[in-house]
């Protein structure tokens, strides 16, 4: 969203791109778990395995479908794709970073994310096979980056940037959002959405993760 947000047209309307982005990325959230959940409780495999169950459910749906295997193709290509596009707008901003402060070359810059995206993410996929016995805290290499990324790193991130968006960012915003002047009450209603009802869910999601 930070990567998307630098680079947009400051004419473009973001109350409706807005609403259209949550609205279809919760229908898919929402299909993708009434597909991925009943097929857990059918194989009776446990549903807090997190992220790990596409690597274990999905094999598991695709093996008792005609035609499973090319599915199974079809299925993992598309998470591939979906998590290279991922990484490209999340690894635009370190890339930036590295091009405006510190002077380093774009294909450097590049090179730089691509060995720490290796080193960090190879323990990972290992976990799956010859270090699944390592763990830490009862949690293998993958389950434990997952953990400190969903329960801490993204709900902290979270309240971050809702707060420098609505307090610290918002005279800059105002001045330069020329759509601002159409919708004075609304944009009003959204800075304190921003600022104080986003923070405080966010906030409690964090201590629910932290608790379960």
């Amino acid at each position: 969203m930070v990567t998307y947000g630098a680079y947009i047209d400051k004419k473009t309307d973001l109350i409706s791109s807005t609403f259209w982005i949550v609205t279809l990325s919760l229908l898919i959230s929402l299909m993708a778990g009434l597909m991925i959940l009943p097929a857990n409780f059918a194989f009776g495999m446990d549903p807090a395995a997190g992220p790990g169950l596409t690597f274990i459910t999905m094999p598991a749906i695709f093996s008792m479908l005609p035609a499973g295997q090319f599915f199974a193709i079809v299925f993992f290509c598309c998470l591939v794709v979906a998590a290279l596009t991922s990484a490209v707008s999340m690894l635009e901003i370190d890339i930036t970073w590295m091009v405006q402060e510190l002077k380093l070359s774009r294909p450097v810059a590049v090179a730089v994310c691509l060995i720490f995206m290796l080193i960090l993410s190879v323990p990972c996929a290992l976990s799956f096979g010859v270090l699944a016995d390592v763990k830490f805290f009862g949690k293998t290499v993958f389950d434990s980056a997952d953990f400190l990324v969903s329960n801490l790193g993204l709900p902290i991130g979270g309240i971050i940037a809702c707060m420098l968006c609505a307090w610290t960012a918002w005279d800059r915003v105002h001045t330069e959002w020329t759509t601002i002047a159409a919708y004075p009450t609304r944009v009003k209603i959204i800075r304190l959405i921003i600022g104080v009802f986003c923070p405080a869910l966010v906030l409690a999601v964090l201590i629910s993760g932290l608790i379960n």
